[in-house]
């Protein structure tokens, strides 16, 4: 539960510093590069899982159609920092988040991916998505990072205050009475943690001139406050907009009903206008399971013997935990859905040494971090590298979706063979062709059809 409670009269201006923060990281370029990064994390790692030796069922159907999911956050992630162009990002991961409903879909569903013999099971996979760990725990965190953003800019989206949902009541997300709630895994909003020193709220905007009414139209991005009709209600909490989206009505607090309000701009979104990432945002760490499900991390059961001192937490519980070792890892073995309760410690990686020659490092015994970059060849090259490449078609062009190589449907991944010519893209133009290529996504393809 966040540790920050609103209490209307008491500690408004602490409520709006927060809001303002969470507001700005919840739409940041940071937070949902994460989420990019989470999954295609998540796709190397399953590859790497179904080519081991030891597994016997061919999931390379499973792969590609995974795959799919990323192309569309492909094309998201340099747009996400781009002012223009970030609206058409935010719609680009919208489609893409329709992976969760996939993998914890009818589909897996009838196919028993939550078996305890299963490798989807060994992998993490858990009937409930929220409950899921390791390489599927990566793919849940992904889309819920995602769908901050979403409800934050969805007026229409809803945040549950108990269980059972269906009998529970509902309030809009972007209120002080549910900006707070992190209660409820249901409302896929992941433990808030704020930073020791929040960044103060702008002023409140005491000018009408230039106000928005409810169902006008908002003609600049930013966050906006809005000013109730009834002056004893005074200003409620802010909300981002979009440039050309639709005012809202209010849900003030405690009620259960939509109020029109005048919304006044307090900040306009100027971070990305230099095409770079503002230095506020190094320290977005975002929701706390980035702590263990994003990065390398130990991992015990509960009961049985800690492997290692330290603060461990466990997503199961939605608990932070200091451990010693040799104590009993805290906490129920099972969870309601009988799921075993794991425990998480994070591991810390060494530092990269780039002052030092490969040939000083190796004697010093250093083994340097070097983060791969990203491999492109455009169409008609020669392949530079063996293995899967993924097509990445900008979506401004004529047919994108319809766009395809010899053989196959739309928009497939490619098995191609280092040397050879990459297999071309059929598009309208020349012109268009020059602006398409491919990506290298994976050394595992023979799934995949290869190039003549």
């Amino acid at each position: 539960m966040a540790v920050f409670t609103y209490m209307a009269g008491r500690n408004d201006e602490a409520a709006r510093d927060r809001a303002f923060y969470l507001l700005k990281k919840y739409t940041s370029a940071t937070l949902l590069r994460r989420a990019i990064d989470l999954y295609a994390e998540f796709l190397r790692d399953f590859e790497r899982e179904i080519a081991r030796p030891e597994v016997d069922i061919d999931y390379s159907c499973d792969l590609v159609r995974f795959l799919r999911f990323l192309q569309p956050m492909e094309y998201a992630r340099p747009l996400l920092t781009d002012p223009a162009r970030r609206p058409e990002a935010f719609a680009m991961l919208r489609e893409a988040v329709e992976f969760s409903s996939y993998i914890w879909g009818r589909r897996y569903e009838e196919l028993g991916a939550d078996d305890p013999k299963g490798l989807f099971y060994k992998l993490g996979y858990r009937r409930n998505p929220e409950d899921s760990i390791e390489l599927f725990g990566k793919v849940d965190l992904s889309s819920t990072l995602i769908s901050l953003l979403l409800g934050t800019l969805n007026k229409a989206a809803q945040t549950y205050l108990s269980e059972p949902v269906w009998k529970a009541r509902s309030v809009m997300c972007w209120t002080y009475e549910s900006i707070f709630f992190d209660a409820l895994p249901i409302n896929h909003v992941p433990p808030i943690v704020f930073p020791e020193k929040v960044p103060p709220c702008p002023p409140r905007n005491e000018e009408s001139e230039g106000q928005i009414w409810s169902g006008q139209t908002i003609p600049v991005t930013g966050i906006w406050e809005p000013w109730s009709l009834d002056p004893n209600v005074g200003v409620r909490c802010p909300n981002y907009f979009l440039a050309g989206d639709t005012a809202s009505q209010y849900q003030l607090e405690g009620t259960d009903t939509l109020e029109d309000v005048r919304w006044r701009l307090i900040w306009k979104d100027t971070r990305y206008t230099s095409g770079g990432i503002p230095e506020e945002e190094s320290d977005y760490f975002a929701p706390e399971q980035l702590a263990v499900l994003g990065v390398r991390s130990r991992l015990a059961r509960a009961g049985t013997t800690c492997p290692e001192s330290g603060d461990w937490y466990s997503p199961q519980l939605k608990q932070r935990q200091r451990v010693e070792h040799g104590d009993p890892m805290p906490g129920p073995e099972t969870t309601r859905w009988n799921d075993d309760v794991v425990w998480y410690l994070r591991i810390v990686e060494p530092e990269p040494i780039p002052e030092l020659e490969d040939d000083v490092i190796a004697r010093l015994g250093y083994n340097p971090v070097v983060e791969p970059k990203p491999l492109y060849c455009k169409p008609r090259e020669i392949c530079p590298k063996t293995g899967v490449w993924l097509p990445i078609v900008p979506k401004d062009i004529e047919g994108y979706d319809e766009i395809y190589y010899p053989g196959t449907p739309a928009l497939m991944p490619l098995f191609a063979e280092q040397g050879k010519p990459m297999m071309r893209l059929r598009t309208y133009s020349k012109e268009d062709e020059a602006r398409v290529m491919w990506k290298w996504v994976g050394e595992n393809g023979q799934y995949i059809g290869r190039q003549s």
